[in-house]
């Protein structure tokens, strides 16, 4: 059914894809459990069927949204459709929706690079525009940051990096170039001017035109703000500064080691992009742009973000650091994270210093690491303390390479929905009766990459499950 909605002609119905009904059909005769078969299948639909809205104009054009409210988060609508990338190939009308939604999330990058949410225009108005947030004009002037587009402007370089990561991945699965185009690098040109804005450490922000980036709100929660405006100071490392962590939580130290891995990989695989498409040395200066970024990116997580713990002598990956020698470790459940930094691309997953992070996170080592009567996982400042995160739980059986460890992690996830068909964001460890978000779209969504590692690499361990 399509409706006028201020002024498009949108696709309201729930989206249908005959690839992914096939795949489904075809998966789903591998697992045992009526119950299992059900929420796999559900959760492989979900956003396809009820978190999009898909507009008809003169360009494609499509917006997504996670929870209830009608909000497009950068990260989240990147991250519920990397399940359906694999399938664009075969499927033209699934690859004009994942372009759609792209052109969506460039055309945001474009507003406002420093916005990691936005809400359609006119339609709901976001209680955070009291938020004391300032960008500047191309006269170099400070000027009030949000507008009636952008729900909150808590700046995650994630939430302008995994676009182009998706791209990247939709670009491998179907050799389809067509997105490069005038407003592509528009909208790269925007990413790669705050990556050069957010090189610079504090001092070097003081010396010359002062931050592009201040935020604070009026909260009773420490994490929800910035102090003064800025966060804390930190000295250039060759890293990236990024002032919120995916979670939306303010970053205790500027230098986020995930998501400048991020950045490495996608770089690099834009690039690859790039030399493929070019002719006669087209994208050339973009090119060594990238491969600039991403060499020092590597350079610098090398050198100052592998520390060592003082009483085993093995490396790790720390999360954040500042520079100045001070570091922080423990993990974030949302992407990108440390126990994800292999299933990115980053390392591999019997890396030395990975696997010695991996043993870490899931110890006392890591302040978030819980356990309880149903199991152990991670909690995060953005929920109670023994709520573990489905995200944690899935990511850690998509990266494990131990089939128990595997096995326990998709019988905890089948616990935590006591009942119904879709992932909580969080679930009390020792009640499942408690949750945060009834139905997570990003769990949800991948879930469904979890299932499919198991149905590829470890079918046996669906014979166990009832």
């Amino acid at each position: 059914m399509i409706e006028e909605r201020n002024n498009f002609k949108v696709l309201v119905t729930p989206i249908q894809c005959k690839s992914i009904e096939e795949f489904i059909s075809k998966n789903v005769q591998k697992i045992k459990s009526s119950k299992l078969i059900q929420v796999y299948s559900l959760c492989y639909k979900h956003t396809l069927q009820t978190k999009i809205l898909y507009f008809i104009n003169n360009i494609d054009d499509a917006f997504i949204y996670s929870t209830n409210l009608p909000v497009m988060w950068l990260t989240q609508s990147c991250m519920q459709i990397l399940p359906y990338i694999k399938h664009c190939n075969n499927d033209k009308d699934l690859s004009k929706i994942i372009l759609s939604i792209f052109n969506r999330i460039l055309k945001y990058i474009i507003i406002d690079p420093y916005a990691n949410a936005f809400v359609l225009k006119n339609t709901l108005s976001s209680p955070k525009q009291g938020d004391v947030t300032f960008k500047k004009t191309k006269e170099n002037q400070y000027i009030h940051g949000m507008s009636p587009e952008i729900w909150e402007r808590k700046f995650q370089l994630n939430s302008i990096i995994f676009p182009f990561y998706i791209i990247c991945k939709y670009n491998k699965t179907t050799n389809d170039f067509s997105f490069l185009n005038e407003f592509f690098f528009n909208g790269l040109a925007e990413v790669l001017k705050v990556i050069k804005n957010e090189i610079r450490d504090t001092d070097e922000e003081n010396s010359s035109e002062g931050p592009q980036y201040f935020f604070q709100r009026k909260t009773n929660e420490s994490f929800d703000t910035l102090h003064f405006g800025r966060g804390n100071p930190c000295k250039n490392c060759l890293l990236v500064k990024s002032y919120f962590r995916c979670s939306e939580d303010a970053c205790l130290y500027p230098y986020n080691i995930p998501e400048n891995a991020l950045i490495y990989v996608t770089f690099k695989m834009l690039k690859e992009v790039l030399e493929k498409s070019q002719k006669d040395g087209k994208y050339n200066s973009i090119i060594l742009e990238l491969d600039s970024i991403a060499k020092n990116i590597l350079i610098g997580i090398n050198k100052y973000g592998i520390k060592i713990d003082q009483e085993t002598g093995e490396k790790f990956y720390a999360y954040e650091i500042d520079g100045y020698g001070n570091y922080y470790f423990m993990d974030e459940p949302r992407y990108p994270s440390l126990l994800s930094l292999p299933f990115f691309g980053f390392c591999d997953y019997k890396d030395e210093i990975y696997l010695n992070t991996r043993k870490r996170i899931l110890s006392s080592k890591n302040p978030y690491y819980i356990e309880g009567k149903y199991g152990n996982g991670e909690s995060s400042a953005h929920s109670f303390r023994n709520y573990n995160s489905s995200l944690f739980t899935i990511m850690r059986g998509i990266t494990s390479l131990d089939k128990k460890e595997i096995e326990e992690c998709l019988n905890l996830l089948l616990k935590s929905i006591n009942g119904f068909n879709y992932f909580h964001e969080y679930f009390d460890i020792n009640n499942l009766n408690y949750y945060i978000n009834l139905s997570f779209s990003y769990s949800n969504s991948f879930f469904c990459i979890f299932m499919d590692k198991i149905i590829n690499d470890y079918p046996d361990i669906l014979l166990n499950i009832s």
